[in-house]
C-alpha cells in the first residue's frame, strides 16, 4: 500500500471509529496517523479534540462534535490529490474540494498545502459543499481559514470566493489587496445590486511569515470579518486595525467558490493552508 492510498485509508478509519478505529490497526497505524495529522499527537494523552470552537485542537478533522452545522477541511493531502473534508450534513463525493493544477503534496506538523501564482493552483468547492452556508439564510454562518507564509506578490491575492449563479445571493470574498497587501473584503448582495460589507481594506496589512486567521462571519446582525495571527474567538480578539463590520439584513450566499483564487483560477495566492471551515453558525462571539 503507497503512501497516498494509506492515508485515505487511515482518514476513513478514523471517520468511522475515531482514535480507536486506528488504533485496533497498531501502534505503527497511530504513528503514521499523527504524522500525516489524522490523529492529533495529544489523542493519546487522553485530552479530546474539544467541545467548540472556541476549544478545538486545530488538527482533528471530525472538528468538536457538531458535524451538521460545521464543515471542516484540513489540507493533508498527497500531491494533485483533492480534499476530504468532513461535516456539514454531507457525504461522499459532497465533501471534496477539488484541487487544481497540481497542487503539491502536505508537509510539516501540522500539514499544510502550499498554493503558487506559477500554476494557479487553488481548490474548488462543489455546489453541495459551498451549499453549507447557503443553507442558513440569515440566521448566520462563518468562513474561516487558517493560512501560514501569505507572500507579497504584485496582485490581488483571491484566499476565498464565493461566486454565485443564481439570484438571491451573497458574493463573499477574502483577499489580499493588490499594493496595499491589507485584508480586502467584499459581501455583495446580488438582487440589491449592492454591497453589504465592503469592498473595504482593513488599515493593517497581512504579515507575509507565519500563522494567520482570516475570518468572515454573520450572527443576523452584523457582517464581520478580520484577521488575527492568534486564534479568535471573539469580536474582541481582532485588533481595530485587522477588522471590518457593518449591520445588514442578510440573504444566502451563493454555492460556489475557489479557494486560493477567483471561480475562474484568476488571482491565485502564493499560501500554505492549514484548513478551511465552512458554518451553518457564528463562530465568532460578537458579544465580547
Amino acid at each position: 500500500m503507497n503512501d497516498k492510498t494509506r492515508r485515505e485509508f487511515l482518514k476513513s478509519c478514523f471517520r468511522i471509529g475515531g482514535y480507536a478505529g486506528i488504533a485496533c490497526l497498531g501502534m505503527g497505524a497511530v504513528e503514521d496517523a499523527r504524522g500525516w495529522g489524522i490523529l492529533p499527537v495529544i489523542v493519546g494523552s487522553g485530552a479530546g479534540p474539544g467541545t467548540s470552537w472556541a476549544t478545538w485542537d486545530e488538527i482533528t478533522e471530525s472538528g468538536w462534535g457538531d458535524p451538521v452545522n460545521n464543515y471542516i477541511a484540513l489540507f493533508d493531502g498527497s500531491a494533485a490529490q483533492n480534499e476530504t473534508g468532513q461535516g456539514g450534513g454531507l457525504s461522499g463525493a459532497d465533501l471534496a474540494l477539488t484541487q487544481v493544477n497540481n497542487v503539491p503534496a502536505a508537509s510539516g506538523s501540522p500539514p499544510t498545502r502550499a498554493l503558487t501564482t506559477a500554476s494557479t493552483q487553488y481548490f474548488t468547492h462543489t455546489d453541495t459543499a459551498g451549499g453549507i452556508i447557503a443553507a442558513n439564510g440569515g440566521a448566520g454562518w462563518s468562513v474561516i481559514i487558517k493560512v501560514n507564509t501569505f507572500a507579497v506578490v504584485g496582485a490581488d491575492q483571491y484566499i476565498y470566493w464565493y461566486s454565485v449563479n443564481a439570484a438571491g445571493k451573497l458574493r463573499v470574498l477574502l483577499k489580499k489587496e493588490n499594493g496595499s497587501n491589507k485584508l480586502n473584503v467584499g459581501i455583495y448582495d446580488v438582487t440589491a445590486a449592492s454591497w453589504k460589507l465592503g469592498p473595504t481594506s482593513t488599515t493593517d496589512i497581512i504579515p507575509a511569515t507565519g500563522d494567520v486567521y482570516l475570518c468572515a462571519w454573520y450572527d443576523g446582525t452584523y457582517f464581520r470579518a478580520g484577521f488575527a495571527t492568534t486564534k479568535p474567538t471573539k469580536w474582541s480578539d481582532f485588533d481595530a486595525t485587522k477588522r471590518l463590520t457593518d449591520t445588514n439584513t442578510s440573504t444566502a450566499v451563493g454555492p460556489t467558490a475557489g479557494i486560493g483564487a477567483s471561480e475562474l483560477g484568476a488571482s491565485p495566492s502564493t499560501v500554505k493552508l492549514y484548513y478551511i471551515i465552512l458554518s451553518k453558525t457564528a463562530l465568532i462571539d460578537n458579544a465580547s
